[in-house]
């Protein structure tokens, strides 16, 4: 996925909402993409879970 930390954790919820519960990743330059990763596109995955389940359903 490419985007901002927001878009790709914004498309990361949506992937786990429609059931997928595992997401491969790459990153070209490993150590520093992974730590920015972890710093600032997981929070907000977690976030917008969060969010997710203090929501009612739609159906």
């Amino acid at each position: 996925m490419i985007g901002t930390p927001e878009q790709v954790a914004r498309r990361i919820v949506e992937y786990r909402r429609r059931g997928v519960d595992l997401v491969l990743a790459g990153f070209l330059h490993f150590q520093e993409e992974v730590e920015y990763f972890g710093a600032k596109v997981l929070p907000l995955v977690r976030e917008l879970e969060a969010q997710a389940d203090r929501e009612p359903a739609v159906v």
